[in-house]
């Protein structure tokens, strides 16, 4: 078991953690009527240990939006929920973000051109 920031054989290590979600929180029932879903579908959201989720959502009810809106909104708060994380991990490893030598962003929400680390990248002023 590694100790945070502790080097492994391959020279691999986690000098800190960073977490951030959405504001809002909103129990499974909720989510279920507001998508209305099916008797079936509703069986993704009766699971005992799933209570709430915190989804990007604005206040309810909301204006549904087009797919351009939809992905322009994602892309906006996945920049500052993911840009809130690292800062969050820097101030945790006592590591400024302009010494980050690497950036790798997955995400299976949006699309977005240039990509989501070149985008984090340039946000938080990390090296080029």
């Amino acid at each position: 078991q590694l100790a945070m920031g502790q080097s492994t054989e391959s020279g691999s290590f986690m000098l800190g953690c960073g977490i951030a979600h959405p504001p809002r929180f909103f129990s499974q029932q909720d989510i279920a009527a507001l998508f209305g879903l099916s008797p079936k579908g509703l069986r993704f959201f009766e699971h005992p240990h799933i209570k709430t989720r915190a989804l990007a959502l604005p206040e309810l009810p909301f204006t549904p939006e087009s797919a351009g809106q939809l992905r322009q909104r994602a892309l906006k708060i996945t920049l500052e929920l993911a840009s809130e994380a690292l800062r969050r991990a820097s101030a945790n490893a006592h590591v400024a973000l302009s010494s980050i030598d690497c950036l790798i962003a997955v995400t299976s929400t949006s699309f977005a051109t240039p990509g989501l680390s070149a985008q984090l990248a340039q946000a938080l002023g990390l090296k080029e």
